[in-house]
């Protein structure tokens, strides 16, 4: 009887499945042409959605905007193979939603509307519009570039290596709190950051490929933002893995040394041990990188302490009495994740 019972719900919840998607490829099927620079008013019913297809006649960004005094509005972007190329919720004004995509000449894209509470409907606004492919400035590694951003600008940069490795692309300065996304060679999204570096500053790591162009945007984080500011690039080669992403592969580090590490992934770990000489030691163990670092104490048992941002600029620091001759492991990692190089130092204080 239970298995009668488990076939009929599985039975029931496909055919569901199966007729949401089916009335989603009719939607799609049935999606209204929009003619670039024109606006279109729509009306969205309560738990549905409103789906609009264009094709740009030449290589460009295609800006969608969708406006609406009845519910907040959401957007979704598809190419022509219904795979998802984005989403924004408020990116417009107060609760309307505003999204902006590379798109190829020729190429059809699907613009689906949708209310943020699907309990909620209404009239709206859609308008999409070509915008030029902006002319970047190169980024040469080590040789930042001084600009005057102006209210409401985007700069455009590219960066490209010879090799594989990591690119560090960051803004300095206390005047605006800048903004960075960044694109590979076809405009696709990558990555962004708001605050990653010092202060209000932005910063963002990125993995590439060798003679591989990538591109960034950079704005203000709001429309007031407006001052000068400078932005930096640099490569760094990828080392070989040691190994020691599991404490019984801890690399051992003397006190009063400091050792180089390098995190190749966003939820890897790092490991290392030291043992405390004679008499005992009020031990300060610190981390140095352009990385948000965590860092957690061991004895033989168990964990002793963990710090996050004690350290300069994000970075992690440990200062414990601890006891004579008796070994210590420490394993480092990443507040959100985090690709690129540190080092850690164990000092006697």
């Amino acid at each position: 009887m239970n298995k009668i019972r488990f076939i009929t719900v599985f039975l029931v919840l496909f055919v569901f499945a199966a007729s949401g998607l089916f009335a989603q490829r009719n939607a799609q099927a049935n999606a209204q042409a929009l003619t670039f620079g024109s606006r279109t008013n729509g009306t969205l019913r309560r738990n549905s959605e409103v789906w609009y297809s264009l094709t740009p006649n030449q290589n460009s960004f295609i800006v969608i905007e969708v406006s609406s005094d009845d519910f907040d509005t959401f957007v979704e972007v598809y190419d022509s193979g219904n795979v998802l190329i984005g989403e924004d919720d408020d990116g417009g004004e107060g609760t309307n939603s505003k999204f902006e995509v590379y798109g190829e000449r020729g190429n059809t894209y699907l613009i689906k509307v949708r209310s943020y509470d699907r309990e909620e409907g209404g009239s709206f606004r859609i308008l999409a519009s070509l915008k030029a492919v902006p002319q970047a400035l190169e980024l040469r590694f080590g040789n930042p570039r001084s600009v005057n951003l102006g209210r409401g600008d985007e700069h455009w940069y590219s960066v490209r290596a010879n090799e594989a490795g990591l690119i560090i692309v960051e803004t300095q300065g206390d005047d605006v709190n800048t903004y960075l996304e960044a694109f590979d060679s076809s405009y696709r999204y990558l990555d962004s950051n708001d605050d990653g570096g010092v202060g209000t500053n932005a910063r963002i790591t990125l993995v590439v490929e060798p003679g591989q162009t990538y591109f960034l945007k950079l704005r203000g984080y709001n429309d007031s933002a407006r001052g000068p500011y400078r932005i930096v690039s640099n490569f760094e080669g990828i080392p070989e893995d040691p190994g020691n992403t599991e404490r019984a592969r801890a690399i051992s580090i003397n006190i009063g040394d400091s050792r180089s590490s390098f995190f190749h992934t966003n939820d890897e770990e790092r490991w290392f041990r030291f043992t405390v000489p004679r008499g005992g030691a009020t031990v300060v163990i610190y981390t140095t990188s352009g990385l948000d670092t965590v860092m957690t104490l061991y004895d033989n048992n168990r964990a002793i302490a963990e710090d996050d941002d004690s350290g300069e600029h994000l970075n992690a620091l440990i200062s414990q009495r601890l006891s004579a001759g008796s070994s210590y492991f420490v394993r480092v990692t990443t507040y959100g994740g985090g690709i690129g190089h540190f080092s850690i130092s164990v000092e006697n204080n």
